[in-house]
């Protein structure tokens, strides 16, 4: 499925690619292969964005790792951000927040998946009679 969906969104003109809620570090790793795949056969390379689950207070994805490893196994693709999404919520992130900020080389990123869910919540579309209907 992801060397499926590519190709169209490079010929389409995204400006990047994000792979997130990664919860298992060697489904990013495979993730970030496909797009390097694709690159090569459409010949365009585009910035790459990771973005990291903690599943549980341990501060590690379902991998088992920790967020430096997590970084660690990930930095070899040379990603335009690294970054956490808010999983844990803000108090339970913080700490995993700020070890990736001072060990990560590209622009550290926190993803706020609540407010942008929130937002979607309060747009109006044009079918259905869903609670997003409004």
């Amino acid at each position: 499925m992801l060397t499926l969906n590519r190709p169209a969104l490079i010929e389409g003109g995204v400006d990047l690619i994000m792979i997130e809620t990664i919860f298992d570090t060697l489904n990013a790793k495979s993730a970030v292969f496909a797009a390097e795949t694709i690159f090569d056969e459409v010949g365009k390379q585009l910035p790459l964005m990771i973005s990291g689950t903690m599943t549980d207070a341990s501060g590690r994805p379902l991998s088992g790792q920790t967020t430096e490893a997590f970084y660690n196994s990930l930095r070899y693709c040379q990603p335009l951000s690294v970054g956490l999404n808010c999983a844990l919520g803000p108090d339970e992130l913080r700490q995993y927040v700020e070890e990736l900020s001072k060990i990560s080389r590209p622009m550290f990123l926190r993803i706020r998946m609540l407010a942008f869910r929130m937002h979607l919540e309060n747009m109006s579309w044009p079918r259905g009679d869903g609670p997003t209907d409004r």
